[in-house]
């Protein structure tokens, strides 16, 4: 029997696989967004991966956004414009939003489908 983590223990999980990507965010907070030479950590990639993996419906991926701000908040000085670059330099085909403080996750939406429905 499979026993669903408590929510607490989720963000533990959320907060961990991203935790390698700290230096990428913070040590980049003066990049730019479109300076090439930030590059986040294989270790960073394998939790972006997998929080995208885990994150499948609306409710998981606000959920993940939560945690990851409440994470953020205590890091001090971040760059939340480099969160959404995250996916791309991952080689992750996902999308994430840049999460500030102020950015309210329950907004954060599935991308369109690739596909058309089906009329």
């Amino acid at each position: 029997m499979v026993v669903d983590p408590a929510p607490s223990d989720s963000c533990q999980v959320v907060v961990s696989d991203l935790s390698p990507c700290l230096s990428y965010l913070t040590e980049g907070s003066g990049l730019s967004i479109l300076d090439e030479k930030a590059e986040p950590s294989e270790s960073c990639c394998r939790g972006v991966k997998k929080i995208v993996s885990s994150a499948k419906t609306k409710p998981d991926k606000v959920h993940a956004c939560n945690c990851i701000k409440a994470a953020l908040s205590k890091v001090g000085s971040y760059n939340p414009d480099l969160i959404p670059t995250l996916p791309k330099k991952c080689g992750v085909d996902a999308t994430l939003p840049p999460i500030s403080p102020s950015y309210d996750c329950s907004k954060y939406h599935l991308p369109p489908s690739v596909f058309p429905p089906k009329l």
